[in-house]
């Protein structure tokens, strides 16, 4: 019987222990359930003046992103306009080098071609007129004789 009052001594002790604990659970539960609303009401309370605060940037953010969008605009703009500019100038730059650049070019070639073709003589139209008018005798005389040797003999 001993053996059985020790097992009912430590089933009473375990129960004991078990029902302090119960009791602290339960005491947590109170005091949660004391301070539960005062918590959820200072977050409720914290989360409105956040919610306020956003409300009031939000507000504020569109009328500065369209400033701010329309500036930049503006920017892209005069920016586009200074490049259009800049090449319209470089495009006249260009052709007038391009001009000048021909010019120099033609200039060096006619120099050259009338350096290789100094040396040589020209010929008059009178010599030419002479040249045409004996080779046309000459080609009359040699076809007579040709006629006549390949014909008449």
């Amino acid at each position: 019987m001993s053996n059985a009052k020790y097992s009912a001594e430590a089933k009473e002790a375990a129960l004991s222990g078990m029902n302090e604990d119960i009791q602290n659970i339960l005491d947590t539960i109170e005091t949660l359930n004391s301070t539960l609303p005062s918590i959820a009401k200072e977050q409720l309370t914290e989360l409105k003046g956040d919610i306020e605060g956003l409300e009031r940037a939000l507000k504020v953010v569109p009328a500065e992103y369209d400033k701010s969008f329309s500036e930049k605009q503006n920017t892209l703009i005069i920016i586009s306009s200074k490049i259009s500019d800049h090449i319209r100038d470089l495009n006249n730059t260009l052709k007038n080098d391009l001009e000048d650049t021909a010019k120099k070019h033609s200039k060096i070639f006619s120099d050259s071609f009338n350096a290789r073709i100094s040396h040589l003589e020209l010929i008059s139209l009178t010599k030419i007129g002479f040249i045409s008018l004996f080779s046309s005798l000459a080609g009359g005389i040699i076809s007579a004789f040709y006629i006549n040797f390949v014909f008449l003999t």
